[in-house]
């Protein structure tokens, strides 16, 4: 394992497993999992997804793209963070010669990683904390160890993550009075090269209809992370729901605009999949920064729900 001792508020921790595995052709699970909590502040940490990382030259029977082996997640009692990850490659076949007696070839390595993300509780800071990783071939646990960490203190990072575009549309178009409708937000945000790690202070403002009205034609409710739809990069979300704060009128005094603040988000750079984007008219944002290569696996999906107020100013099929 190469493992770091101390991990920062806030932010997330790459780790790295070494294997090297002598077998013929079975079922390969790697297996990272903590203790569950119902208060998350005693979670302490979130698990981000497994991924193995490189492979030795005796598995090219195997596909040898990461991306083609997926990771699962288990959440906490607390439903707001992860304790349990899984990365099943399925069945695993091994063509190199297999000796009597086991032998450290570098050709039978596969190297896995998984990101740990502290979470942003300052009733942590210089606790200990553990967490178990586990290798099974078939259904046989062939290595585990217990892994020990500290948490530090929140480091003071600059936004350095370049978002590109951001992109939205509502789940629905027909609303009725007094119900309530979701506006699915999707940024993207450029590729910073292999290994990177970026921060990003990520929040959405919106502007609500008020001109000539004594209440708005929408009222913002709440606003929410979609963890699931999250890239592969993107090692933690806080899902909670947060609330909006009215900034201001806009210019005139007809409408009034809301900002929602999400905190920090943190990218480990280990997948890419890149895509070219340039800025367009269809971007929610106004500060599209031209166009730029996009990588998918920094995708970050929020959903914002408002509410049609039941009132007789508003007006059937506006």
């Amino acid at each position: 394992m190469e493992a770091p001792e101390r991990l920062a508020l806030d932010s997330a921790a790459l780790y790295r497993l070494n294997a090297n595995l002598e077998f013929r052709s079975d079922q390969l699970r790697v297996e990272v999992s903590k203790p569950s909590f119902e208060y998350e502040p005693d979670n302490i940490l979130s698990l981000g997804r497994v991924s193995v990382a490189k492979f030795g030259k005796n598995y090219l029977a195997i596909p040898n793209n990461s991306s083609h082996y997926a990771s699962e997640r288990s959440k906490t009692v607390s439903q707001l963070s992860f304790s349990r990850s899984v990365l099943d490659m399925g069945v695993v076949t091994n063509i190199g010669e297999k000796s009597r007696s086991f032998s450290n070839n570098p050709e039978n390595a596969l190297t896995f990683e998984f990101p740990v993300y502290a979470l942003n509780y300052a009733e942590n800071l210089n606790k200990n904390v553990s967490f178990t990783v586990r290798i099974l071939i078939g259904s046989k646990t062939v290595w585990s160890r217990l892994i020990n960490a500290s948490i530090a203190e929140r480091r003071a990072e600059r936004s350095t993550a370049k978002m590109i575009a951001s992109t939205g549309a509502f789940t629905s178009y027909n609303v009725s009075k007094g119900g309530l409708v979701q506006l699915l937000v999707k940024s993207d945000f450029a590729d910073s090269g292999a290994g990177s790690s970026n921060f990003v202070d990520y929040a959405l403002q919106v502007e609500v209809p008020f001109a000539g009205r004594t209440t708005p034609l929408f009222v913002p409710c709440a606003a929410r992370f979609i963890n699931e739809r999250a890239g592969f990069n993107v090692p933690y979300l806080s899902a909670g729901s947060v609330r909006p704060v009215e900034v201001m009128a806009s210019e005139g005094g007809g409408n009034r605009q809301f900002s929602f603040n999400f905190g920090r988000i943190h990218f480990l750079n280990q997948r890419t999949t890149t895509a070219a984007v340039s800025g367009s008219s269809t971007a929610l944002t106004a500060n599209v920064a031209g166009g730029g290569v996009v990588n998918e696996e920094n995708a970050v999906y929020a959903e914002i729900t408002f509410r049609v107020p039941f009132h007789q100013e508003i007006e059937e099929g506006e």
